[in-house]
């Protein structure tokens, strides 16, 4: 069920099924959002490819005296989807029909050209053993992305077992974006990257540094001694193509 502060159609009297323009806010994570039945209590309000702007993981005051205090929330751009009697919010690119369409068109695909790409990646325990990495986004050729937004969600299992201890870390195998703590790894909470110790900014790098030509986003442990014999995050974000 969705759980908007504010929510607000943009444009009036857009008649039949023309795509219409919502703007909200929300304390939600991007994981929550995106979850299947998000907006089933608007469903008689909503209808399919509708668009959705968004501010979430919203825990600012509002605006006092013509300036916003203490505001800390993302932006985010979603497409209304249905699906049986679901009906939900998927972040854009948009989806594979329209894509088609639009290749049959002439055009390059927007999904593999856009300047913004996000991701949401399970990253399990038996995935990291032994040096083991996880994808959270893969680059081709000469491609370079900035970070741009990072997420931990705590809707994971609390990674534990084998005496393990280590760290995780968001890397491309050059640069470490950021370094998830041991205890956070045992005990998991949404946290955004920067704003608390959970997700900290880059330690030894600009957080805006460039990933290397072609290099993979990834997700890998960090320092510490053993592995852990269980447990599984899901990390959130969004990277900026700059080559």
């Amino acid at each position: 069920m969705s759980n908007f502060e504010t929510f607000a159609q943009i444009l009036g009297g857009i008649p039949g099924t023309a795509v219409q323009h919502y703007s909200a806010s929300t304390v939600d994570s991007l994981a929550t959002i995106t979850t299947a039945g998000y907006l089933n209590d608007l469903g008689d309000k909503v209808k399919l490819n509708d668009i959705f702007w968004i501010n979430y993981l919203d825990t600012s005051t509002q605006p006092v005296g013509g300036s916003v205090v203490g505001m800390i929330a993302t932006l985010g751009v979603f497409q209304v989807t249905v699906s049986g009697s679901n009906v939900s919010l998927t972040a854009f690119p948009i989806g594979a029909p329209a894509v088609a369409n639009l290749l049959s068109a002439g055009f390059a695909n927007p999904n593999t050209n856009a300047n913004l790409v996000t991701f949401d990646v399970t990253v399990g325990q038996a995935a990291l053993a032994s040096a083991g990495t996880v994808t959270l986004y893969a680059s081709t050729a000469a491609k370079q992305f900035k970070v741009r937004m990072l997420e931990l969600e705590s809707g994971g299992t609390n990674f534990s077992g084998g005496g393990g201890d280590r760290l995780g870390q968001v890397t491309d195998g050059t640069s470490v974006y950021s370094v998830i703590p041991a205890a956070v790894m045992q005990s998991l909470v949404n946290a955004r990257w920067g704003v608390s110790t959970p997700l900290p900014n880059a330690a030894s790098v600009a957080n805006n540094t460039s990933t290397v030509a072609g290099a993979s986003l990834v997700f890998s442990y960090s320092g510490g001694t053993t592995d852990y014999t269980a447990g599984s995050l899901r990390i959130s974000g969004m990277l900026e193509r700059v080559a």
